[in-house]
């Protein structure tokens, strides 16, 4: 039987949705439809306020709201000049109202916060931005970003060649060094997502912050709430890519439940960390990594324990270290499929079994580069140890990429993924009402 299965219990889940319907449709249709549907909208609001269904009264309002408030960002943000304030972080700007730039044409320092005027372009659903005044407003935050530079030459130093470039993509997402041949291998075998730091990569590190404060005389009830505060320099060297930031969120939420003692429902926890980022920007909606990471946390809520049922004997070896993993890596495959196919062209046919080795792995190679990064007089033994981790790592994509028929590639139709929802509801359907 699906346990997590999206009902009256988990209506953070559902505003969630609403809001993403209101902002999807204030990024595909003009404001001039709102205004011509405006009478019939005002009518319908009437009859469900008279017949009293304060639920359909308030799923109409938080779709419109998102609509409109969607619709004016997407149109503030098509105005040039634009003036902004914001924090440099990888010739990046993120700014203030919650909008990312790339910046064109100029090298910027990390961790600056500035005041900018400059003319925005946009080009598959990203913003660039030609500067014609920059002004530093502050410094505070490159301490920060020297640490992450630090780091990064760190890295470099003690794992020379391709491993060190892996070593620094999965630990801090930094890809700008990394050749094309070992992201193409990365695709290949289907573990692309390992680069882009994510929910998996800001765990290992929470896991990693809560064993170490576990040492300390700290009472275990606050372990999880400061453990999941010490992971904001995390956001910051990770560049606050929605993965991340969403993982914090959810992360936090948990953390406070269990201090206070309350259980928090999976469903309610994804949709307040997405409302929270749809609130500070509805324009999020456009970022494929924010539709991969919130597709993948809510196919791994609804499937993996209906998954996990049809084995019966659970506990054993087998069902630990192989085909609960796979559950895991399906369940997520199994909504971002659509999202992967359409916007990339290529579906890796052995993602589901690399990411059984290569996901441990991950781990434990991050966990290494930490620990090595950490102790600097322990450098020259732990960097052998992480460079063979590394560099096992490299091998097994190497042999999932050679594979016969290891990806197929194609452009679909996006009327396909018209189908697909319904099979996929017919799925969850066929779930939940199982005995």
């Amino acid at each position: 039987m699906l346990k997590h299965s999206p009902d009256i219990k988990s209506p953070a889940f559902f505003v969630f949705c609403f809001l993403i319907l209101g902002s999807a449709l204030g990024i595909i249709f003009p404001f001039k439809v709102f205004l011509i549907t405006l009478i019939p909208v005002f009518i319908l609001s009437l009859c469900f306020i008279i017949l009293k269904k304060w639920d359909l009264f308030i799923i109409l309002t938080l779709v419109l709201s998102s609509f409109f408030y969607t619709e004016k960002s997407a149109e503030l943000s098509r105005k040039n000049p634009v003036h902004l304030f914001g924090l440099t972080i990888e010739n990046r700007i993120i700014s203030f109202s919650g909008n990312t730039y790339s910046v064109k044409g100029k090298k910027l320092e990390d961790g600056l916060i500035v005041d900018i005027v400059g003319d925005v372009y946009s080009y598959r659903n990203f913003n660039y931005l030609k500067i014609k005044n920059l002004r530093v407003i502050s410094t505070f935050f490159s301490p920060i970003f020297n640490w992450r530079k630090g780091i990064i030459n760190s890295i470099k130093t003690s794992l020379p060649g391709v491993i060190g470039d892996i070593g620094i993509a999965l630990l801090l997402g930094e890809k700008s060094a990394m050749p094309d041949f070992i992201k193409e291998r990365f695709r290949s075998c289907g573990a692309a997502h390992l680069l882009a730091v994510s929910g998996l990569h800001t765990g290992i590190i929470f896991l990693i912050l809560t064993v170490l404060l576990s040492i300390l005389p700290i009472e275990k009830n606050f372990i999880p709430v400061i453990a999941s505060a010490l992971l904001i320099p995390y956001l910051f060297l990770t560049g606050f890519r929605v993965s991340v930031v969403r993982a914090f969120i959810m992360l936090f939420i948990y953390s406070l439940g269990d201090l206070l003692q309350r259980r928090a429902n999976p469903l309610n926890v994804v949709g307040v960390a997405g409302s929270i980022l749809l609130l500070i920007n509805p324009l999020t909606i456009k970022s494929i990594s924010f539709q991969l990471s919130f597709l993948a946390v809510t196919g791994i809520i609804l499937l993996l324990d209906a998954f996990n049922d049809l084995i019966p004997h659970k506990g054993n070896i087998l069902h630990k270290y192989i085909l609960y993993p796979a559950f895991i890596t399906t369940s997520a495959q199994v909504f971002t499929f659509p999202v992967v196919f359409y916007n990339f062209g290529y579906i890796p046919l052995y993602s589901v079994f690399a990411n059984i080795i290569l996901v441990p792995l991950t781990s434990l190679f991050i966990s290494g580069m930490i620990l090595m990064v950490s102790l600097p007089f322990l450098r020259p033994l732990t960097s052998s140890g992480v460079w063979f981790i590394g560099m096992i790592f490299n091998k097994i994509m190497m042999a999932f990429q050679h594979m016969p028929y290891s990806v197929i590639t194609g452009r679909p139709s996006i009327y396909v993924f018209l189908i697909y929802p319904l099979l996929l509801l017919l799925l969850l359907l066929r779930f939940r009402n199982s005995p």
